[in-house]
């Protein structure tokens, strides 16, 4: 802000010199010099503070808009074979979470006690013994072009005896905060600083909880059979 503010008043200054009245000079040429000499000194420290600032080195993997794009096809890709009775692993979805909870009883009942959907697709397997095995996908979470998937809690699940128990993941709250070029680089070189960005992309990935149950196990609850 300062920046600024000594910016105007050298302008000011030169042009009042260029205008050749001596009346109308208000600020003289010794006055001048030192606003100049005292706003380049200013950007320089600027410059010097700025180099103490931390880097951009977040963990947080950028995408662009036609990589969010290409993510919510695979999401619904995979979404729709599943309900055709068809569903690939880790195709299009990350894994959150992983369970294998023993079985006391041939029956089985989901109960989901959750304020939002989370899709169950059921497996029946040879290979599985007196257990089932749930793994947590999730399509992407993005705000921004900023990947959050990591940021996301798992699926809460609890097996009251033959009952298996879907709750919420907790919430999680994240705070993002972007930095830009500082004012003293921003005026000499071509960068575009965008004050209002009006071209946000991002998208809320949809919960999936897989099970594969062993083949003579009865389930009873909303989830959809596939393979």
């Amino acid at each position: 802000m300062w920046a600024i503010i000594l910016l105007i008043l050298v302008i000011a200054a030169v042009v009042s010199q260029l205008s050749g009245s001596k009346k109308r000079a208000w600020i003289g040429m010794k006055t001048t010099r030192v606003i100049l000499l005292g706003y380049v000194g200013l950007l320089i420290l600027l410059a010097g503070a700025s180099l103490l600032l931390p880097m951009n080195n977040t963990s947080i993997k950028m995408l662009s808009e036609e990589e969010v794009e290409q993510s919510m096809k695979l999401q619904d890709q995979v979404i729709s074979e599943a309900y055709r009775g068809t569903f690939e692993e880790e195709n299009g979805l990350d894994v959150i979470e992983k369970w294998t909870l023993p079985l006391t009883s041939d029956e089985l009942g989901i109960t989901p006690i959750n304020d939002y959907s989370i899709q169950v697709f059921i497996e029946k397997s040879s290979e599985v013994g007196e257990e089932i095995q749930i793994t947590h996908y999730a399509g992407k979470t993005i705000v921004d072009g900023m990947d959050l998937t990591e940021k996301r809690d798992k699926v809460r699940i609890e097996m009251q005896g033959n009952e298996l128990e879907i709750k919420n993941p907790s919430h999680v709250s994240v705070k993002l905060a972007e930095l830009s070029t500082g004012f003293p680089f921003q005026q000499f070189s071509s960068e575009k600083v965008e004050w209002f960005q009006s071209n946000s992309y991002g998208n809320i990935g949809m919960d999936v909880l897989y099970i594969k149950a062993p083949i003579g196990l009865k389930i009873e609850g909303q989830a959809l059979y596939v393979n």
